[in-house]
């Protein structure tokens, strides 16, 4: 018959028990039986039951009585049951939610810095660029490079290389303020995204970031190292730049001044437009306009 379901037969009169008994046994039902109504009190809180059949006049009480008590038991239980299983289901839904946050900050995180990745931070660029030409107000840019980086890696190996990265990215993140974003632009170059931020406060920025990587010593598997960076600072709306590519190259040209100039300084971008432009991830993008 499939499941078993399960009758309470609950009478002070043992032949009218073993009756029910018998024809419920060759119905195919399982039984238990019950002399008193404290008795099924007692049996049916704690063994499982589907249907009770009560005689409406037992010794100790009458049998309407314990029907409408046995069914508030039942719908407390049941209702227990219905609000176990709907914390599971809130449990689960929170546990889909905290994934779906996990899944989601690990496509825009950097693996070996936990900085921003590159594309994250271009789509915010471009966001912030847009925001800032329409509302006329300063965004800086700063863009980090470790200086030497290629001989770390050619003389101690590329793993002591991830833990100078590592280093570097700690002190970015300690560093910088709650409303700006720093990424890992791509192999040991860094870019800082400093929104309502104008150049000359950008620059004191930068050098403080110079000095702190300057001051910090990397623990590596080949024993403490000491790396610099140079960095290059653009702004707009004070160079006029046109869209966000334009910005990035402003930044480029500051950082390679600072590389020619001896490397371990900070370089801001000069005061004038730029035209041609030669970052090629932002070569889709369309030029605004100020």
């Amino acid at each position: 018959m499939g499941e078993k379901f399960t009758i309470a037969i609950v009478d002070d009169d043992a032949a009218i028990r073993r009756l029910l008994n018998f024809y419920m046994a060759r119905a195919g039902y399982e039984t238990v039986e019950c002399a008193t109504g404290e008795e099924a009190r007692q049996m049916l809180s704690t063994s499982p039951w589907d249907l009770a059949i009560l005689d409406r006049r037992l010794p100790d009480m009458d049998g309407v009585v314990l029907a409408h008590e046995l069914r508030s038991k039942r719908e407390m239980r049941e209702l227990l049951a219905r609000i176990r299983a709907g914390k599971r289901i809130v449990e689960l839904q929170k546990e889909l939610i905290e994934a779906n946050k996990r899944l989601e900050l690990l496509s825009i995180t950097d693996g070996l810095t936990r900085l921003y990745n590159h594309r994250y931070f271009q789509d915010e660029l471009l966001r912030a660029f847009e925001e800032s030409v329409r509302y006329d107000r300063p965004l800086s840019l700063a863009i980090i490079d470790i200086d030497f980086f290629k001989k770390v890696n050619d003389t101690y190996g590329h793993a002591v290389g991830d833990e100078v990265l590592k280093s570097v990215s700690k002190v970015f993140r300690e560093s910088i303020r709650a409303t700006d974003l720093v990424a890992r632009y791509g192999g040991e170059e860094f870019a800082v995204m400093m929104p309502e931020t104008e150049l000359d406060d950008a620059m004191t920025f930068a050098e403080k970031i110079r000095s702190l990587v300057e001051s910090t010593v990397a623990e590596t598997q080949a024993g403490p190292l000491q790396v610099t960076v140079s960095i290059g600072v653009s702004a707009a709306p004070r160079t006029k730049a046109r869209s966000a590519k334009e910005l990035v190259v402003h930044a480029d040209k500051a950082l390679y001044r600072a590389k020619k100039a001896g490397r371990n300084r900070v370089e801001a971008e000069k005061r004038r437009d730029v035209n041609r432009v030669t970052r090629p991830e932002f070569d889709n993008v369309p030029v605004g306009t100020h």
